[in-house]
């Protein structure tokens, strides 16, 4: 048996399609992101104010699937952690929310309920209680 285990472990790594499989994770972020430099421009600047302190406007994206949204969007999200990685007292959070997904954004209940969730949150899966919840942000 362990013959045969050892044939096939040896058969994988010398057949190897991909240079780098990484790459093709929805979670990776390129180097390098051809005919999106506008966009990053624009996400760019609405989050800038973010780095003195100050509250952003707020940010929606849309678009046909496979345009480069979320890819943009994680793109200045790691530039903006990079520069703040550099100031201790600076804590920064950025939470993604994919309104397409059913059963997380399928209602605005959901979207409120899933972001307050991100953040460290409670909230009921049915209904806000008469109880008031604070979530600070």
């Amino acid at each position: 048996m362990k013959l045969e285990i050892d044939k096939i472990f040896d058969n994988f790594d010398k057949n190897g399609i991909f240079k780098n499989k990484a790459i093709l994770q929805t979670n990776h972020t390129p180097y390098e992101i051809p005919h999106r430099e506008e966009q990053i421009k624009q996400i760019a600047s609405i989050l800038a104010p973010v780095l003195r302190g100050e509250k952003t406007s707020n940010l929606f994206l849309y678009g046909k699937t496979g345009t480069g949204k979320t890819l943009a969007m994680r793109y200045v999200q790691e530039e903006l952690y990079k520069r703040v990685k550099k100031d201790a007292d600076f804590n920064l959070k950025i939470e993604y929310l994919n309104c397409k997904l059913k059963k997380v954004s399928d209602t605005e209940y959901r979207i409120l309920a899933e972001l307050i969730k991100k953040f460290g949150g409670e909230v009921p899966l049915t209904g806000l209680p008469t109880k008031l919840f604070i979530v600070s942000l």
